[in-house]
């Protein structure tokens, strides 16, 4: 698989980088609305709306056994509910506790949720977006503010494979690195979205 990014302008960095600098300095504002959620939800415990929102705010803060717990008890309050069963979040929170609770496995994307997941995290494809910023960085300062695009996949480290806690066997571990050792040296191919699509067609 690839996934791509395209560079910033400029001047758009400087903004960026302001935005982190002041988060740090509004932490004592954060601690407000945490202590007012809790407040409601002591007054309302069978709350799921108020159990998510303070889920959603421990996870803001890297707190992610408590927005864990949360999550799981306001799924048992409401579990149809889409927006806690994803965790409105880029660590999907909500989904892995879904997971751990009904002994699926979790496969995941973008960063390792292996801890998180404990042993239902069975492999996760990490993002090295690092491998790109370097050259996207050199092009910005010769001038080139846009219309690349830069590709991070499994031959250039871009994209790399963690296993997770569930117990895979020698034989599973290998099949997969094989895998992706085949997918490295262009002995395996693998489709663009486009050219599946074009194969799922009927004729």
């Amino acid at each position: 698989g690839r996934n791509r990014v395209r560079p910033f302008h400029g001047p758009v960095l400087a903004p960026i980088t302001q935005r982190l600098e002041l988060r740090g300095a509004g932490d004592h504002r954060r601690r407000r609305p945490l202590a007012l959620l809790k407040a409601y939800l002591r007054q309302t415990p069978n709350d799921a709306d108020l159990m998510e929102q303070l889920a959603n705010l421990y996870k803001e803060q890297g707190k992610y056994d408590e927005a864990f717990n949360l999550y799981r008890a306001a799924l048992e309050q409401n579990p149809n509910d889409a927006d806690i069963l994803t965790g409105s979040a880029q660590m999907v929170v909500g989904a892995i506790s879904v997971a751990r609770a009904n002994d699926v496995l979790w496969f995941g994307t973008q960063s390792s949720q292996a801890d998180l997941a404990e042993g239902a995290g069975v492999a996760f494809q990490i993002y090295h977006w690092e491998v790109v910023l370097e050259q996207l960085i050199a092009d910005i300062q010769s001038g080139d503010l846009g219309g690349e695009a830069y590709t991070i996949d499994l031959e250039n480290g871009g994209l790399t494979i963690e296993y997770g806690q569930y117990e895979l066997s020698d034989e599973q571990t290998a099949l997969v690195d094989d895998t992706i050792a085949g997918i490295v040296s262009g002995e395996i191919t693998v489709l663009d979205t486009a050219e599946v699509e074009a194969t799922a067609e009927p004729e």
